[in-house]
């Protein structure tokens, strides 16, 4: 198989160095000449849960020097997907599947605008990883990965791609209900990424603090209620639990938000609990909880250049 990486941060450089190690052709895609020639030097070092090892990394900014590929999987923050998916659209042929693990709201949108909606699969992923340098990142925990049809049901494209990326060394599962599975993975993210960023903690302090946790639960409970009149029946009260257990059980991870905070990037605040929020107040449910939050948020960004320096967790 052929595989494609459309954005080489921390998610894509684990899931794509596990591919190379486990015989698939890999590419990774930049977004630039100058990232995309330091990537194919260093090649891809990961640490963690699994040990270390150091794979090569085939890199390019120039999608038509990889052609079409049978699996594209686009792992870019959710503000770049149209822009990513439009300069690398030289990778999608006729029979290339498309697949995402990316944060937040509106992703598979946005793909099946460009590349048409029969060739994206859903997917969702609670891999832990964070990324030390450039083609240096740290495996923090394997979690739960999943692919399906984005209308539900399992299809044999979808079980094709669960093996292949499995055999791999990426575990991962066809699930016949997707979109449920990535807004029970928003709302987990609801309740944790604003508020490490916000108080500049690791994940298990969340679940520490009675102040902290009332925080968390009622963001999650706003998102189950906006997934709701979307149509995605979720239990609030199992993912409050779910999501109190992800703050402890990677009670050391740096979230990805607290980790764009310190380093002075933009968040994907606004498509997790900013697109909660707006979708909440176009449909009438109240979110006041996620709109507080990503508010802080951007103004947490706002101020970066005039914040004292050593805040970190």
């Amino acid at each position: 198989m052929r595989v494609a990486i459309i954005g080489p941060g921390a998610i894509g450089c684990t899931i794509g160095a596990y591919l190379v190690r486990g015989g698939l052709e890999v590419a990774f895609l930049e977004r630039d000449e100058l990232a995309a020639e330091r990537l194919e030097r260093s090649g891809i070092r990961v640490q963690g849960v699994r040990g270390e090892f150091h794979v090569p990394a085939p890199s390019t900014c120039d999608a038509s020097r990889v052609g079409p590929v049978d699996l594209a999987i686009v792992c870019v923050k959710a503000f770049d997907t149209m822009q990513a998916m439009w300069q690398h659209a030289a990778v999608v042929g006729p029979t290339t599947i498309v697949t995402t693990f990316q944060n937040g709201l509106g992703n598979v949108e946005t793909l099946a605008g460009i590349v048409g909606e029969g060739r994206v699969l859903g997917g969702s992923t609670t891999l832990g990883a964070n990324l030390l340098a450039p083609g240096h990142v740290h495996h923090a925990g394997d979690g739960d990965t999943f692919v399906g049809e984005l209308g539900g049901g399992v299809s044999g494209r979808a079980e094709h791609v669960a093996q292949a990326l499995t055999a791999a060394g990426i575990a991962t599962r066809a699930a016949t209900d997707i979109t449920v599975r990535m807004w029970a993975k928003l709302a987990i993210n609801t309740g944790i990424n604003a508020l490490t960023a916000i108080l500049r903690v690791r994940n298990g302090a969340l679940a520490r603090h009675p102040e902290t946790l009332t925080l968390l639960e009622s963001a999650v409970r706003e998102t189950a209620a906006v997934a709701h009149v979307r149509g995605v029946t979720l239990d609030a009260e199992t993912l409050v639990e779910r999501t109190r257990e992800v703050a402890r059980r990677t009670g050391a991870n740096i979230s990805s938000m607290l980790s764009d905070v310190l380093a002075g990037r933009r968040t994907e605040i606004a498509e997790i609990n900013g697109a909660v929020a707006m979708i909440g107040r176009d449909r009438g449910v109240p979110t006041p909880v996620n709109g507080l939050l990503a508010v802080l948020v951007c103004a947490v960004e706002a101020t970066a250049a005039e914040r004292e320096a050593g805040t970190g967790p």
